[in-house]
């Protein structure tokens, strides 16, 4: 049975909620969870109350609130509203709280949604998302009709879920009520809840009703456990976690694979910088650390570098590599090697190019004792007169990095630029 696009309808929402309690319930835990230093607030959906925004506004300088449909309310002052679509809404800012409640079950494509509004958060900021659970009286209510209409029903919660599979979130179930006297004034009031399918809600008007008596008379409410999923915005998820995507760098096509550390400039600039400032290595050879996509490599073999070894720890990124040397028809004077550092390198290198782990929280582990033990170790590997580039940024600290370089009585010379919010570092190691 198709199901036509669900349109919101204000009669059957104004219904829904003056039954419930939902919205007040929300808003105590919203208070709970913003509360702090948080200064600019985003709410997606209004509906045809401002019970959010009465409140939550308080508390912010900036509170906007995108409603595609016409709002016939008097929002507060402080509140500015768009009067768009979340889909097609083009925004110049970015926020430190976004509001999706009860909003997911409308957008046509919900994975790209939901995407935006992570890609509207400012770093570490937060998003609320809210959908009713399929558990308590709400999920076998819904399976109950779907059978009835012989149409499997997909929850927005597990639609939700599966969507943000791959982010950090926190999860909290708050049971609302529903209160009625009579079965046809639950029956009124759910009507927002099956608005996918109007007229068969209403074609099977007596066997809901048959439902309602069953279950719900003696106790006259219907719960729905309310899931609030709260999502801190980390700016650097996208690096290893992102879509298989296509990317040009510097003029060099490659493709970047899920998992595969991304050198797309617009996250990241450690590899930009590197490639900016790369020598001349024509006839040098040369070690690509940590090479991910294998992009720093392929360049020095497109500059006419006499060998070059790509070397990574994650079998994924040694494959990606693998994968972007045929892209660029490039079939010989290279070595793919599978290493944690330099565990299974030998031999000594003109320049060695090493775009390490920087971000403990991006990739789960101690990037100063890696850089420590690379540090340490790159001495054994590298000619005379040779140079090892190798890339740092201002959010994790830089006097680590340069309290072992002293030690290791290194000369080096340290560049830095501002990009993207951070200084980036190349530090250059000559022997």
């Amino acid at each position: 049975m198709p199901v036509e696009k669900v349109t919101f309808n204000d009669v059957w929402y104004n219904n829904l909620i003056s039954k419930s309690d939902e919205k007040n319930i929300l808003l105590d835990k919203f208070k709970e969870i913003v509360r702090g230093s948080f200064s600019s607030c985003l709410e997606i959906g209004l509906g045809t109350t401002s019970h959010f925004a009465d409140s939550l506004s308080k508390s912010f300088d900036k509170y906007i609130v995108i409603e595609k449909e016409d709002v016939k309310i008097e929002l507060p002052k402080n509140v500015e509203l768009i009067n768009k679509d979340w889909e097609e809404v083009k925004l110049k800012q970015k926020f430190d709280v976004i509001i999706a409640s009860h909003v997911i079950y409308y957008f046509d494509d919900k994975k790209k949604a939901i995407q935006k509004i992570f890609d509207s958060l400012m770093p570490n900021g937060v998003a609320l998302f809210v959908v009713n659970g399929k558990d308590a009286d709400y999920g076998p209510l819904k399976t109950k009709f779907s059978e009835l209409v012989n149409n499997k029903y997909t929850f927005t919660y597990d639609e939700l879920r599966n969507i943000l599979d791959s982010k950090n979130f926190k999860e909290y179930s708050i049971p609302s009520k529903i209160k009625f006297d009579k079965p046809i004034d639950l029956f009124d009031t759910l009507k927002l809840s099956f608005d996918q399918y109007p007229e068969e809600y209403t074609a099977l008007k007596s066997k809901m009703l048959k439902y309602f008596e069953k279950h719900f008379s003696t106790k006259k409410y219907l719960t729905i456990n309310q899931k609030i999923f709260v999502c801190k915005n980390n700016p650097w998820e996208k690096l290893i976690r992102h879509e298989d995507c296509e990317l040009t760098i510097k003029g060099t096509p490659i493709i970047v694979r899920d998992k595969v550390f991304t050198p797309d400039p617009k996250i990241t600039y450690s590899t930009s910088q590197i490639l900016n400032n790369l020598p001349n290595v024509k006839n040098k050879t040369v070690l690509d650390i940590g090479c991910g996509t294998g992009i720093i490599g392929i360049h020095c073999l497109k500059n006419n570098a006499k060998m070059v070894v790509f070397a990574d720890n994650d079998k994924n990124a040694i494959k990606n590599t693998r994968f972007n040397l045929e892209l660029n028809n490039i079939t010989e004077n290279f070595e793919l090697i599978e290493s944690n550092l330099f565990e299974k390198i030998s031999g000594k290198f003109d320049y060695i190019f090493a775009n390490l782990p920087i971000s403990d929280e991006a990739f789960k582990l101690n990037t100063k004792n890696i850089a420590l033990k690379f540090l340490t170790q790159c001495k054994n590997h590298i000619h005379q007169n040779g140079k090892v580039f190798f890339c740092w940024a201002s959010f994790s600290e830089i006097n680590s990095i340069k309290k072992i370089l002293n030690t290791l009585r290194y000369t080096y010379t340290i560049q830095q630029e501002d990009r993207l919010g951070f200084t980036w570092f190349l530090i250059e190691i000559s022997f």
